[in-house]
């Protein structure tokens, strides 16, 4: 028998590139709206409409013609049912006048509150983050206990009237390596804290004394500081297109309006992370050990990353005791019997709990920029600051 010979359903005139077009229509698919409606949302700035999305038009932005597309296109503007499918759904971005601005507009419309939120609340953890480790009495009674245990492991400092008054926090990460055995200078350190602080769950209020310490020490600030100004920099674009719109057209108004939230926006943000800069500026001052430290500060990220290294570090020793107190209880009762049993309890040894170069009165290396003198509770303190651990 005669095979029947397949009618293909016309094409349509293609003008399109074929991987071009098959892209288009890919993304034109996924759209809840038909290109029509689309481009009258954009036209009129119609940013409530609830069937946009940014995802959508991130992949929009992705396909949409060319000049030189646009161009070939609008010579069939006249006879758009005559082209191909794809070319038919294309047209309307060709005749929308600057569509590539107005779906920047929309974009950043669309998505200018999430961005806002996100980086105000970077800013604030870094300003929490700030306040946190100047303010905490638990980090400051950590600190004034480890200069005191340094300087009688190092120099058999008792009464506090020689030795360091400060070390470089930088240093902290030598209390985990400083050991005998299984026992460092941190284990030490956790069954004093323990010993003093029998009624209260010491680990617990430090932790919570720095909860933003850890986010703070994942945080880039320049690259906190150019997203704020990529933010301003959309602003500035939305506030130009005001020029550009009709005068008493609905869509100039609603640009206006938004124009008005936008500027708040970038104004809070702009702020926010140079507050925020200098917090974290001035609790690195706070913290040098020297006039020269507080003017090469290391990045913010760095700074915080020692404090949440050592907060790991504590918590991670606090479990290993708490998990087998009897295996630490002769520690544990010679940190609470004063400095000559923790003298003999302590391996024999340096601990490196400061830098070079600085000379305690002993005329030892005190080490870690460490400032030689008076050794008191409310002694370990920046060179030019307040205090940094008080009594």
């Amino acid at each position: 028998a005669r095979r029947k010979a397949i009618t293909r359903k016309p094409q349509g005139i293609c003008v399109l590139d074929a991987t071009r077009a098959q892209n288009m229509a890919i993304v034109l698919s996924k759209l809840k709206v038909s290109s029509e409606e689309l481009c009258t949302c954009l036209h009129e700035l119609d940013f409530g409409n609830s069937l946009l999305n940014i995802e959508d038009l991130e992949l929009l932005v992705t396909v949409l013609p060319t000049a030189e597309e646009s161009k070939k296109l609008l010579e069939h503007r006249n006879a758009v049912e005559q082209l191909r499918d794809v070319e038919q759904k294309v047209m309307p971005f060709c005749t929308l006048p600057r569509s590539v601005g107005r779906l920047r507009l929309m974009r950043f419309a669309l998505s200018h509150a999430s961005l806002y939120g996100g980086q105000l609340q970077r800013c604030r953890v870094l300003s929490s983050a700030a306040e946190e480790v100047r303010a905490s009495t638990e980090f400051r009674e950590l600190l004034s206990v480890v200069l005191r245990l340094g300087n009688f492991i190092n120099h058999g400092v008792e009464d506090g009237k020689e030795g360091a008054r400060g070390f470089d926090l930088a240093s902290l990460s030598s209390l985990g390596t400083f050991k005998t055995g299984a026992v460092s200078t941190l284990h030490f350190l956790c069954l004093t804290m323990r010993a003093s602080h029998t009624d209260s769950d010491f680990l617990k209020d430090f932790r919570a004394s720095l909860q933003h310490v850890h986010e703070a020490a994942r945080e880039k600030v320049p690259m906190l500081q150019a997203s704020i100004q990529s933010f301003k920099t959309e602003v500035e674009f939305t506030a130009r297109e005001k020029q550009l719109l009709e005068e008493g057209s609905a869509a100039l108004q609603r640009l206006k309006e938004l124009v008005n939230t936008l500027e708040a926006e970038q104004q809070e943000l702009q702020t926010s992370v140079d507050q925020a800069v200098q917090q974290v500026t001035d609790v690195q001052k706070f913290f040098s050990v020297s006039d020269k430290a507080a003017k090469n500060l290391p990045p913010p990220e760095q700074f915080f990353g020692h404090i949440a290294s050592f907060m790991d570090a504590l918590s991670g020793a606090w479990q290993e005791i708490e998990k087998n107190p009897k295996r630490w209880q002769e520690f544990a009762s010679a940190a609470g019997t004063g400095s000559k049993a923790t003298r003999k309890t302590m391996p024999p040894g340096k601990l490196a709990v400061d830098l070079s170069g600085i000379t305690g009165e002993s005329g030892d290396a005190a080490g870690a920029g460490c400032k030689a003198g008076e050794l008191e509770a409310d002694d370990m303190r920046s060179m030019g600051s307040d205090p940094v651990v008080k009594a």
